[in-house]
């Protein structure tokens, strides 16, 4: 009985039944069960499997993603998929969640790295939106609130290797600095602090060495005027300009 089972056509049907039910178990579970449920449909699925095979959604609208150097544009490689509708897409972290999703949402990329998190209600993001790198280091958070003059504003904060605070940036949605903006040394000591109101200095900017002392201080009005400048040595005030 034990040798009829080792017959290579038992032990190959076995062998292919159980590859199966692993394919079936990723494709059509949730893509947010685990990273590889979402690997397997985001990247693999799209492309080896048939159409009539795959679930019935929809990938990410992205058509193309363009990175900056230095003011010339410049294409990423990515790769193109299309959907079970046949609709192509080039996505570089796979799926997207529909328009209706409520729940933590997360990106994993071809390698299996988490990307991006966040929460959204019925395909509204609330709370943090967060980025890592390709090591899973957070590198940015961003999320939406009211700045000190009552306007909705994105605030955006970037986070060195070990993960201390780099910079907190407040922005307008046409990509204006409002609001604070703050930075910090690599060893968490602040840089500085500064306040904008439509992408123009306003009221007082300030700045620290390393060590932590103040080194100057910048006045603006309202309608980011220049009014005056205080400069520091070792934390004590040495002379103050009136002209920027």
């Amino acid at each position: 009985m034990f040798k009829k089972l080792l017959n290579p056509l038992v032990v190959s049907a076995c062998i292919l039944m159980l590859v199966l039910v692993c394919a079936v178990y990723f494709m059509y579970g949730s893509c947010q069960a685990s990273k590889y449920h979402y690997v397997a449909q985001s990247y693999y699925g799209p492309k080896y499997l048939p159409n009539w095979l795959m679930k019935d959604y929809s990938f990410g609208s992205t058509l193309e993603i363009i990175e900056y150097d230095f003011g010339n544009e410049t294409k990423t490689e990515v790769e193109i998929y299309e959907d079970s509708s046949g609709k192509r897409s080039i996505l570089p972290f796979g799926l997207m969640p529909s328009k209706s999703y409520s729940g933590k949402w997360i990106f994993w990329d071809k390698n299996g790295v988490m990307r991006a998190s966040y929460n959204l209600i019925k395909g509204e993001i609330v709370g943090e939106f967060n980025e890592y790198d390709e090591d899973s280091l957070l590198e940015s958070a961003t999320c939406f609130t009211l700045n000190k003059y009552k306007r909705e504003v994105e605030v955006y904060i970037s986070y060195y290797e070990n993960g201390q605070q780099e910079e907190l940036t407040t922005t307008n949605f046409s990509y204006s600095l409002d609001g604070i903006q703050k930075k910090w040394y690599e060893d968490g000591t602040l840089k500085s602090n500064r306040l904008y109101y439509k992408d123009k200095p306003s009221g007082l900017q300030e700045y620290w060495s390393q060590d932590g002392t103040r080194i100057k201080k910048e006045y603006y009005d309202l309608k980011g005027n220049f009014q005056k400048r205080e400069l520091f040595v070792k934390g004590q005030l040495v002379k103050t300009e009136s002209e920027e």
